[in-house]
């Protein structure tokens, strides 16, 4: 047995089927039903149905779960070793959509890296959903997502609450408002309320995104179909085509952070919060259990937390700026 073998052995699990397996594996088909027949004689037991289908059986299933846990052990025997040796030489592979990693990765990067210099870090993009079951099978370190879930052998760490903020130029909001958009700017300064906007144009995540879940059922709520005149999951190219003053836009403060570090653009722009009760999402830094943790993945969550601290700390102010231009103009 071999812990080669019961690698190949989980992503012919995970495929059920042996073509798809060897090329994800970059092997043939002959040496990865090679590895499986070695474990399955090695053990004495059948892994596999082949027909009519490929299907694991019970012993196959049981494998899965000894399987994911026997590497986990591995590579946890791996860093300790790694550590003793005072190399710290591994791999780190973390969970991280990447919108959000395209925001906050280079500065943990820039932390971690000048620590641990020979630790190799894959980011892995997905849902939280799928990161909990890819952290449970060991296959991810930890992950940073949305509203994570709890489980009973994870920690969970709560970095920032995600809100969501109305943003509109000012040559848009002239367009809407001709004649009383001065006070709008007014009224708004302590909170905009989505009833007073619903004629305008929006620029919109899509329905599948949580928040404009909850943008959609306060506007069905008050009896409101919104225009919606583009539709993206790309948070940067909303933030775009509302400063070019093609809609208004709904987005979290987290994808505001960077474009209201640079210098300002030409053209009043405008940021909002919402007064509306549409809730909001925890972002979370998760991982396993682990005693002891090696130290190289203690020092990433530590860069982690520090970046997130950061951003929190400044954000808010960075958003009151912006928001602060409001009671300039009026």
């Amino acid at each position: 047995m071999s812990f080669l073998s019961l690698n190949y052995f989980l992503v012919a699990a995970e495929e059920m089927n042996i073509t798809k397996a060897a090329q994800r594996l970059y092997i043939t088909q002959q040496s990865l039903s090679s590895h499986i027949q070695r474990l399955e004689e090695h053990y004495g037991v059948r892994l596999f149905e082949r027909k009519p289908a490929l299907k694991l059986t019970v012993a196959g299933e049981y494998m899965v779960t000894f399987a994911n846990r026997i590497l986990f052990l591995e590579k946890q025997m791996v860093s300790q070793f790694s550590e003793l040796s005072e190399k710290n030489i591994g791999r780190l592979t973390v969970g991280f959509s990447r919108s959000r990693s395209r925001i906050f990765m280079p500065d943990i990067w820039s932390l971690y890296h000048a620590q641990y210099p020979n630790i190799d870090v894959v980011l892995v993009d997905a849902l939280t959903v799928q990161f909990d079951e890819m952290l449970q099978d060991g296959k991810i370190d930890l992950y940073i997502g949305v509203d994570a879930p709890e489980e009973s052998n994870t920690c969970c760490t709560h970095l920032v609450q995600e809100r969501l903020y109305c943003i509109m130029s000012e040559e848009l909001l002239k367009k809407c408002l001709p004649g009383t958009w001065k006070q709008f700017l007014v009224n708004a300064r302590s909170g905009l309320d989505l009833n007073c906007i619903r004629n305008f144009p929006f620029i919109m995540l899509p329905p599948n995104n949580r928040f404009r879940a909850r943008v959609d059922r306060y506007f069905s709520s008050i009896g409101v179909i919104p225009h919606i005149v583009f539709e993206t999951s790309q948070h940067e190219m909303i933030y775009t085509l509302c400063r070019q003053s093609y809609g208004v836009g709904l987005i979290s403060q987290m994808y505001l952070y960077q474009p209201l570090k640079q210098p300002e653009e030409k053209g009043a722009f405008y940021v909002f919060p919402i007064k509306n009760n549409i809730g909001s999402s925890t972002i979370d830094l998760v991982y396993r259990f682990s005693n002891p943790m090696p130290k190289y993945i203690r020092a990433f969550l530590d860069s982690v937390e520090a970046v997130f601290q950061t951003y929190t700390d400044s954000v808010d102010s960075m958003i009151e700026k912006a928001t602060g231009i409001c009671a300039a103009e009026g």
